[in-house]
């Protein structure tokens, strides 16, 4: 460990991290996330480390790669939030950016919405949406926009839908294919990666599979929640266009909300950019939350030229 303004800090390779203490520490915050979990990023991150703080008082995950001989943080695939978990205070700010910075000159950090007095002006805030789930379910429902309790209501009377258990691996395939009609991003591996995670006993533990079918037996949405003590995660859907026609996924995530009403959990709707998206997460009476993404560049000039 460096010692920095009496704080001991430093970044250990994945290998050298003392698993219990890094876990104890992720899953003890009502803030941590079990995506920072030495298993979830053990098969999800082929590089990767952890920012430890004074014996695992709070741990950051760093989630890095390098090109041409260059290392450079970069983020976790299918999550945009991780940052510091346990017991921080802001007074550790300089320390954490200090270490960060000597580690890799260069990349992207997201750190979560309990890290703004961290962060403070050094990142921007992007928007994600949360629904408390302390209430029981009617109340969740009856503040939910008119418009999508007019959807809901039309869905029950016809008794359509319904919600089964699936495959995790046949949900992953369908988000595949729904994605690449979206991003030119090449995932294949991050997809097998998550599948194989999905077989494990820590995968059965967090991660949900299910889907919509219709009377007729027509599969017309696909979903992967995640799930810990402290929140329920809308991790992975894709819908049909028959799914979009009789509004599968707003039956989807109302069945979910329903099951876990009153448990005092969060649901994270894990954010989303996208004006048609966070109107359909608003019609839940979620709130925002932003999650912060820091982005830098040290590295030296003529480099710092060709990355922005």
């Amino acid at each position: 460990m460096v010692s920095l303004c009496s704080t001991d800090i430093a970044i250990l390779p994945a290998i050298k991290l003392d698993k219990a203490k890094w876990d104890h520490c992720v899953f003890s915050d009502p803030h941590g996330s079990f995506f920072a979990a030495h298993d979830y990023l053990s098969y999800m991150a082929p590089g990767w480390g952890g920012l430890v703080l004074n014996d695992y008082q709070a741990v950051l995950p760093i989630i890095y790669n390098s090109k041409f001989g260059i290392k450079y943080m970069t983020g976790l695939p299918f999550v945009k939030q991780l940052g510091l978990m346990g017991d921080w205070q802001p007074s550790h700010k300089e320390a954490v950016f200090n270490t960060i910075h000597r580690f890799a000159k260069y990349g992207d950090v997201c750190f979560n919405q309990n890290n703004g007095a961290l962060v403070d002006r050094s990142a921007c805030a992007q928007p994600n949406y949360e629904l408390d789930l302390n209430q029981g379910y009617v109340d969740i429902y009856n503040g939910y926009h008119k418009t999508l309790r007019k959807r809901l209501r039309r869905i029950s009377q016809d008794q359509n839908l319904c919600v089964v258990s699936a495959d995790g691996r046949e949900v992953i395939s369908r988000y595949q294919g729904f994605l690449a009609k979206k991003t030119p991003l090449d995932l294949r591996e991050d997809f097998k990666r998550l599948a194989a995670l999905l077989q494990t006993p820590f995968g059965a533990a967090h991660f949900t599979p299910y889907k919509v079918m219709t009377q007729n037996k027509e599969e017309v949405f696909f979903g992967l929640y995640g799930k810990d003590v402290f929140r329920i995660y809308k991790f992975m859907t894709a819908v049909t266009q028959e799914g979009r026609n009789a509004n599968a996924s707003a039956f989807a995530l109302d069945h979910l909300i329903g099951q876990y009403a009153g448990t005092g959990r969060i649901f994270d709707f894990m954010g989303s950019a996208l004006p048609g998206v966070r109107s359909f997460i608003e019609s839940f009476g979620a709130d925002m939350r932003p999650y912060y993404l820091y982005h830098y560049n040290h590295l030296p000039w003529p480099l710092k030229l060709f990355k922005r």
